[in-house]
């Protein structure tokens, strides 16, 4: 789900915090941008705004390394991500182990698989191998 916060803090791009049951709350931010305010009576002040998403994962499913080499994918799926829900599917180790299973059911659904040709010919058919005389 994706929000716009403010603060009067610079903003960082990724938070990813570890819980003690093993999940962590990532908040992904881009359009990150400073803008010079007025408060009333105290002055010039500084307020940073941001479009946020926020969801949680499993930390063995999706460390912070793995989120931030993979930014835009991860931020792509905080928007779809309803409150509540974990990321855990949309981590590299779950679709891996969903193609699997996947290839795995379609092997025994009993469906059609292509059979692949074989080369019928042997080494003993092969026409024989000419050797040139060295000049």
């Amino acid at each position: 789900m994706l929000t716009v916060i403010c603060s009067t803090e610079q903003i960082e791009s990724m938070e990813y915090y570890l819980r003690s049951s093993g999940v962590a709350d990532v908040f992904l931010r881009k359009n990150i941008q400073k803008q010079e305010t007025e408060e009333s009576g105290a002055g010039k002040g500084t307020q940073y705004t941001a479009d946020e998403v926020y969801f949680a994962v499993t930390g063995e499913k999706a460390s912070k390394e793995s989120i931030a080499e993979d930014f835009d994918y991860w931020y792509s799926k905080g928007e779809e991500i309803t409150q509540g829900e974990l990321a855990d599917k949309y981590s590299l180790e779950e679709l891996r182990m969903q193609a699997y299973s996947n290839a795995s059911e379609a092997g025994s659904a009993g469906r059609d698989i292509p059979d692949i040709p074989v080369w019928s010919e042997t080494v003993q058919d092969a026409p024989p191998h000419r050797e040139t005389a060295a000049a």
